[in-house]
């Protein structure tokens, strides 16, 4: 479903009325509305199944974002004014960028709620609304090259859900993957040579752990896939909701208010399958522990993996799960 599309055939309102909109029904979800107000910004009004049931709710509002919740809209459909009890999901900025973004979520927080939802779904998905759109206008946490390959790397195993599980909550934890006894960090490459930027935790495994480094070259291709797809694939395979939430969220963390534009960022697909190879991090050249001085941490360096010989996961499982869902 695509809302800009939807959006843009839509009309100013007339009047300048602060809860007038132009609005049309949403095809398959025609309780909710697309609308657009004076300032040609998107609103979503959402119609909620249980009008008994309601509960006092603040409303809210961010820097480019206000809920409304319960309040009566007048809208002009079809040449017709009409008058209904919605709940306001509102644009405010002048970001295009930003706006085609929340016009996306838009188009998923309807597909999560359906036709009929409940007061009370209607509260839990505005709350992660809320929080994704948030997130679009934080910094940046990590190169679109850097989550691309870990999205590649979960739809190229066999158990995404399992290294979804894993997947880090932050961007500053020490590895991209990891369930407590068995870790993998991607890393990643444009210049077709295996050299990896690393910290000195990353090679030096804990008693009892076991770390597999994932190298993958990434280089951008008109023909290729696009964040945007390989999260849709990923969620396909997914049926946890709980991790599909996570996999958008985890996105929307690390692209920041770059989100709108990376997502459509295409890399070559084939090439980064044919590319990928699995290393033991005690193969790989580091530098020892007794070899930093006290009172130095924070260690990063670089390591090529040219001549070190790749590994199959699964001739190092143990019984962590991580290694065998690769």
């Amino acid at each position: 479903m695509k809302l800009i599309e939807l959006f843009n055939t839509i009309k100013k309102p007339i009047e300048n009325d602060n809860f007038q909109f132009s609005a049309i029904p949403i095809p398959e979800y025609s309780n909710h509305r697309i609308a657009k107000d004076k300032n040609d910004n998107p609103t979503l009004l959402l119609s909620i199944s249980n009008e008994g049931a309601r509960t006092l709710i603040a409303n809210l509002k961010l820097q480019n974002v206000s809920v409304l919740f319960d309040i009566k809209c007048k809208i002009q459909q079809n040449g017709n004014l009409i008058e209904k009890i919605f709940t306001a999901v509102c644009f405010i900025g002048k970001d295009i960028s930003l706006k085609n973004y929340f016009l996306k979520l838009c188009s998923t927080l309807i597909e999560d709620l359906g036709n009929t939802p409940t007061h009370e779904e209607v509260r839990k998905e505005i709350t992660r609304f809320i929080e994704l759109f948030r997130l679009a206008t934080e910094p940046q946490t990590k190169t679109i090259q850097g989550l691309w390959a870990e999205l590649f790397l979960i739809l190229e195993c066999k158990q995404p859900a399992n290294l979804v599980r894993c997947w880090h909550s932050i961007p500053e934890e020490k590895f991209d993957f990891n369930n407590g006894v068995e870790r993998i960090e991607v890393k990643s490459s444009a210049s077709a040579l295996r050299i990896h930027n690393f910290s000195l935790d990353q090679l030096h495994s804990p008693t009892d752990t076991k770390t597999i480094i994932a190298s993958v070259f990434v280089r951008q291709a008109s023909t290729g896939k696009s964040i945007t797809i390989l999260s849709s694939e990923i969620s396909s395979r997914l049926t946890d909701i709980e991790l599909i939430e996570k996999l958008q969220l985890q996105i929307a963390l690390t692209l920041g208010k770059t989100i709108s534009e990376s997502m459509k960022l295409k890399f070559d697909f084939e090439f980064a399958k044919d590319s990928l190879r699995f290393y033991r991090a005690e193969d790989i050249p580091k530098i020892a522990i007794e070899n930093i001085p006290t009172f130095v941490s924070d260690v990063r360096f670089k390591s090529d993996l040219t001549d070190i010989n790749s590994i199959n996961p699964n001739d190092i499982a143990g019984n962590g799960g991580l290694f065998d869902s690769i």
